[in-house]
């Protein structure tokens, strides 16, 4: 059975959270699961889940979150110690992005600090996305459910961020994003990623469903096919590349 790895995956929430989806991924051939916060109240949540063979966690806030100026360095740091990764953060056009930008701030120091990567939420904010990781170089990590331009594309796999695509790649109108998804193999195979986004974005066949994260694997399977490689080959090359993102490479 092939493998795959699921990098971005909310399991905590509902609907899925009353029930067993890590489990249920695993079982269906799943091999590494990151379980990602969108606020520190989930750290409890997380780390339970962390204790887990072969799950990881992160923990932060996510840029629309109502309370993001709340937000402070020292609590971040102390609860991403135990953590694999630090976020979801970032950028979104829905909110503001002046305390975005601020809360990315202290999200990128603790990064720093801790030496782990970050987890990169960017929706129609490309410029500010580009300016603040210019701004903290030594920070690296993934940008998640990418939909963004060529642009952004090529510019993240100038500074050495992942890509990572969910079930949006599968979707009839996404061949801008298709042709993104090739660009990136072809310059750079080390820097794709694939995720749920769960319980988000289920990919075809379930799109509009409730997604899990033992969907990953149509979502590898597609571009498998679209990057005309073999499954097998691919799955090792996302698994090569998972690890290379929790060491912040």
């Amino acid at each position: 059975m092939i493998k795959w790895v699921d990098s971005h995956a909310h399991p905590h929430y509902e609907p899925i959270n009353a029930e067993n989806p890590i489990q249920e991924a695993f079982d269906g051939g799943i091999s590494h699961i990151m379980c990602v916060a969108t606020a520190l109240k989930d750290y409890e949540t997380l780390l339970s889940f962390k204790q887990k063979e072969n799950v990881y966690a992160s923990i932060g806030e996510h840029p629309l979150n109502e309370d993001l100026e709340a937000l402070e360095y020292e609590n971040l740091l102390n609860l991403g110690q135990s953590m694999d990764a630090i976020g979801e953060t970032g950028f979104d056009f829905q909110g503001d992005l002046k305390k975005q930008a601020k809360s990315y701030e202290i999200h990128s120091q603790v990064a720093k600090e801790l030496k782990k990567p970050i987890i990169l939420h960017t929706r129609e904010a490309e410029d500010i996305t580009k300016e603040m990781i210019l701004k903290h170089p030594k920070v690296k990590g993934v940008f998640h459910c990418f939909t963004g331009s060529l642009s952004l594309a090529e510019f993240a796999l100038e500074q050495g961020w992942k890509i990572s695509f969910s079930g949006i790649i599968t979707f009839k109108k996404a061949e801008d994003l298709r042709e993104i998804a090739k660009m990136i193999y072809k310059e750079s195979k080390k820097s794709i990623l694939i995720e749920t986004d769960a319980p988000f974005l289920a990919p075809v066949p379930f799109r509009g469903k409730v997604n899990r994260p033992l969907y990953v694997k149509y979502v590898g399977e597609f571009l498998s096919q679209l990057l005309d490689e073999d499954p097998a080959v691919f799955s090792k090359q996302i698994e090569e590349n998972f690890f290379d993102f929790l060491k912040g490479e």
